[in-house]
């Protein structure tokens, strides 16, 4: 029981309760009260905000709930006790049961909701509301975006990075947040995902229209639907004119940006580790996040390989940047990709604990990937093992150089330029087919490449016209396009946001096609017909 001042939404005189998912008379209470609901004929029931209390101010790291239904609860399920425990020791078994449990028991709730809801209406939608985002807040909180994008319809992220109000976002975690995007959508797809994160807030430097239109781009060309509120309200607008030309331009071109279902193409794979994430949370994500950074800056368009989609990946390269956890069934996985001719970038300590974080007793970095020695780089055969840990030391790199880049440091541009081309011509190198599409362009310039059997799409952003906050010069940097003809004929359609289509005339090269992009706002979206 919290009262007044917790938070803002506890108004004086209110308390606020938070109940275990255990707690059978209250679980009996809700499931009735969903289905009664459901049974209205209503398209969908939100759920806010599904999760273990953790977050009021002392609670962070409470891990809770203790009380007797959840410890019964795991003691049923584990034969272990929770109160004999070591609170936040990863290398305790105990504790890393208790972090499984707790994430089981929010997924289990949700899938019983959704039963619930669709023995009396199958048409109506779970739409659960997940407030954590990519590192260790699913961890401590228990609601794991990745376990519950199976059980919900669609899912709807709160999600910021760095500052909560797009107008106050640095260049740098404006990255993270598209990043994040980038990796709930593969958690999802095909279903839908939507992105309620917030724009403006009494910002004197910034106008509420400029900020909307930021927080709309990244969220547009990266897949995901858009969600525009006032405040830390679900409701209003912070510019009700700039959300309507917003939603009409949407509306106008929806099947270029969600109407079809895209496939990667000619992606290299990186890899995301639940059980990496869920055992070593206050490490792993940055490693994660930083080879996707070095990905989006050397414009190597890239797919997200979860344990769910390991099966069906069809890319040339997959990479595995310091997973330390995985189970035996992803290393037959592994396995089985390489006997199909998949090539891999190992990094670090991959593959050295298993899905409980035990240390592995066989060395698969040797026996399944031919490293045996980890003090240097080394390429065997369809292998490439780096050593340390390139997305973690580009993740630094630009946390501390990326802002100073987009203020017009050249100094700091240069270091992250070294260290990026180093990596890309490591990776061409190695992997030394032509991608079917090629981005030439600035850091800045964040593209993604998918195509349907039809089109070929391109989607573009660039980070210096999203951030607000950014004092450098927006220079007229060019961006050069080529596509091999098997994508796309010699017209380039191109739509750049809030604006009208145009199209560009490319020139042929042989067995490619090349243009030049004009300058854009914010993001863009660019089509090829095949036929």
């Amino acid at each position: 029981m919290f009262g007044h001042g917790i938070a803002f939404w506890v108004s004086k005189g209110d308390q606020d309760a938070w109940l275990t998912p255990y707690a059978p008379g209250w679980r009996k209470i809700y499931m009735k009260r969903v289905r009664q609901i459901a049974a209205t004929g209503i398209d969908g029931i939100y759920v806010d905000i599904p999760y273990w209390m953790t977050f009021y101010p002392g609670w962070e790291n409470s891990w809770g709930s203790f009380d007797k239904y959840t410890v019964a609860a795991f003691k049923k399920e584990t034969g272990l006790n929770a109160m004999d425990m070591k609170l936040g020791d990863f290398n305790d078994p105990t504790f890393v049961q208790w972090v499984k449990f707790r994430m089981r028991t929010i997924t289990d709730f949700l899938e019983q909701v959704k039963q619930n809801i669709k023995s009396v209406n199958p048409q109506c939608e779970l739409i659960p509301e997940i407030y954590p985002g990519l590192g260790s807040d699913p961890v401590t909180v228990g609601a794991d975006p990745y376990q519950l994008a199976p059980v919900a319809d669609v899912i709807t992220h709160e999600y910021h990075v760095g500052k909560v109000y797009a107008a106050e976002r640095r260049p740098f975690n404006w990255y993270n947040f598209i990043t994040g995007i980038k990796t709930f959508t593969a958690f999802a797809y095909p279903k839908p995902t939507w992105i309620l994160s917030y724009s403006w807030y009494k910002d004197k430097h910034v106008k509420p229209s400029a900020a909307m239109k930021s927080l709309f781009a990244s969220e547009l060309f990266s897949g995901a639907n858009v969600w525009d509120a006032k405040g830390f309200v679900m409701s209003s607008s912070n510019n009700l004119s700039t959300r309507k030309i917003a939603f009409k331009w949407i509306e106008k071109n929806q099947y270029n940006l969600y109407g079809s279902r895209r496939y990667d193409v000619d992606p290299v794979g990186i890899y995301f580790s639940p059980d990496t994430r869920d055992l070593f949370p206050y490490t792993y994500i940055n490693s994660y996040r930083g080879m996707m950074l070095l990905l989006m800056n050397n414009h190597v368009d890239f797919q997200i390989v979860t344990p769910r989609t390991l099966h069906a990946f069809k890319g040339k390269l997959l990479i595995l940047d310091n997973i330390k956890c995985v189970d035996n069934r992803e290393i037959q996985s592994f396995r089985s990709l390489l006997r199909r001719g998949t090539r891999f970038l190992v990094t670090g300590n991959s593959l050295s604990y298993d899905d409980n974080r035990v240390l592995r007793l066989g060395d698969y970095l040797k026996t399944l990937f031919g490293v045996e020695d980890t003090s240097n780089d080394l390429k065997k055969g369809e292998v490439l093992y780096m050593t340390g840990d390139p997305g973690m030391t580009y993740y630094t790199l630009a946390d501390s150089m990326m802002d100073g880049y987009f203020n017009g440091n050249q100094n700091d541009g240069n270091k992250l330029k070294k260290y990026c081309g180093l990596f890309g011509e490591k990776l061409s190198a190695f992997c030394d087919t032509v991608p079917g599409v090629r981005v030439h362009a600035p850091l800045r310039v964040i593209s993604f490449v998918s195509d349907t059997r039809s089109k070929t799409y391109i989607n573009l952003m660039d980070v210096r016209q999203l951030s607000t906050v950014s004092k450098g010069p927006e220079n007229p940097d060019r961006i050069t396009i080529s596509y091999k003809k098997t994508l796309g004929g010699p017209w380039v359609r191109v739509t750049p946001f809030l604006g009208d289509t145009y199209i560009i005339q490319a020139e042929s090269k042989g067995g490619d096609y090349s243009f030049q992009l004009p300058n854009f706002s914010r993001g863009a979206v660019l089509w090829l017909d095949k036929d």
